[in-house]
């Protein structure tokens, strides 16, 4: 795994604030509908056979995925209601059952709250999810594609006037307790485990 130097995320950045040197439009626009992120998350659990290994990186399939959030999502909801109502995936890798929280949530904040404004409401199911994985790679994956996601659903074609979304995202081995091999290293100050949270 390599650092990307600052001129090549200069120029990334550069190519999606790009515009038709006639019309004016974006290039890249986020709101197309057609725009999927699914690829990150293979590409990136095929980039590397070692890092594959260590982190046992391996996509859900869609329809494993859909399975599982009709059995606990939905119920969820139903009991709980969205306001206040939190998810965790406490090994989210590069996002993919958090892209598909994000896109039930976003459904189910229009038809509870339609007059809500579209960022509001995108913040709104943000807020409900949390993710955290020891892969610290695989979290700035699947912040990006929850940023994707976030603008898609607030019909914001640029990350120039995007609002500032938080995430509720962590690098953090969720299976490391107290009596882990690090000990102290990965607990706060009240014994519980440390979490890097990404900004």
């Amino acid at each position: 795994m390599i650092d990307p130097p600052a001129d090549a995320c200069t120029r990334l950045l550069g190519r999606f604030r790009a515009t038709d040197g006639d019309t004016g439009q974006l290039v890249h626009d986020f709101t197309d509908p057609a725009l999927d992120t699914r690829f990150l998350g293979d590409l990136y659990q095929d980039l590397s056979e070692l890092a594959k290994k260590k982190y046992a990186l391996l996509q859900t399939p869609v329809f494993v995925e859909e399975f599982i959030l009709d059995q606990t999502l939905e119920p969820a909801i139903r009991e709980f209601g969205l306001p206040g109502l939190k998810t965790l995936d406490c090994t989210c890798g590069s996002g993919h059952f958090l892209l598909g929280i994000f896109a039930r949530l976003d459904e189910h904040w229009q038809g509870y709250a339609p007059a809500l404004d579209p960022r509001e409401r995108v913040q709104k199911a943000l807020n409900s999810i949390h993710g955290v994985d020891v892969n610290p790679f695989a979290v700035a994956i699947a912040r990006f594609r929850l940023t994707v996601a976030a603008l898609r659903a607030s019909v914001e074609p640029s990350l120039v006037t995007a609002p500032a979304f938080a995430y509720h995202l962590a690098i953090v081995d969720s299976l490391l307790g107290a009596q882990g091999t690090q000990g102290a290293l990965f607990l706060d100050q009240q014994g519980h485990p440390r979490a890097l949270p990404v900004d």
